[in-house]
């Protein structure tokens, strides 16, 4: 397969921000990013998760995608709408966002490629007086150095199909056996809290019942979301 890239444009999608930061033009491409790139694009196409998709015919996006001939425009849109959905769903991991104008063996194509931030570590040198100590520093938004996408949607805009590449999620945790306010009542801070303001004690517990069935809730949506 021959793949041509034309321009990509990064956007930073961290839903710990208040907003994404959104890119006004394209990247400036050297050898060693045409070739991650290239290779990332490779990688999804040859992918054994790929999911074959169509859009609805009333779907909005692929009206946008038809209409909007200004490609950073549209890279923002996508951005914007993806972030909408981090802050949704908050079990989403924050990740840069990479929208791609390419061909595909003269095939026109947008690619959306989502690179989740990995922890790592980095060095840190000072000086101090006559001398000098390195030390690591955690870093929180490290890009993968492999070339792969997280998630990725690859878009045929000759014939609307949808190569579609989805992170499965899954939940470790099971639903909490047995009572909830006897789980509390077993943790010091919060048996302490009952003898320290009883009229406020029980008004709390059931609020931090409610709101932790809701987390649970949400992250079985999460797992229905992600499974179909």
């Amino acid at each position: 397969m021959e793949v041509k890239i034309n321009q990509v444009v990064l956007h930073l999608l961290d839903p710990g921000a208040s907003e994404p930061v959104l890119s006004d033009r394209a990247m400036d491409m050297d050898a060693d990013l045409y070739e991650y790139y290239t290779a990332t694009l490779e990688r999804a196409f040859a992918s054994d998760e790929v999911k074959n998709c169509r859009f609805l015919p009333d779907s909005a996006f692929a009206a946008e995608m038809a209409q909007n001939q200004d490609f950073i425009d549209l890279s923002r849109r996508i951005a914007g709408v993806i972030f909408e959905q981090m802050l949704q769903y908050q079990a989403i991991p924050a990740g840069d966002l990479a929208v791609v104008d390419f061909t595909a063996d003269g095939v026109p194509f947008y690619g959306v490629l989502k690179l989740n931030y990995r922890p790592g570590y980095t060095h840190h040198t000072e000086l101090m007086g006559n001398g000098r100590f390195s030390s690591m520093v955690p870093q929180r938004t490290l890009l993968p150095g492999t070339p792969k996408a997280d998630e990725a949607a690859l878009i045929d805009r000759a014939n609307g199909t949808v190569r579609l590449i989805e992170k499965k999620f899954t939940l470790d945790s099971k639903a909490p056996a047995g009572g909830y306010h006897d789980f509390l009542m077993n943790e010091a801070r919060y048996s302490r809290l009952t003898r320290e303001f009883p009229d406020r004690a029980g008004v709390l517990f059931q609020r931090n019942e409610d709101e932790a069935k809701n987390r649970y809730e949400h992250l079985l949506k999460l797992i229905e979301m992600y499974d179909k």
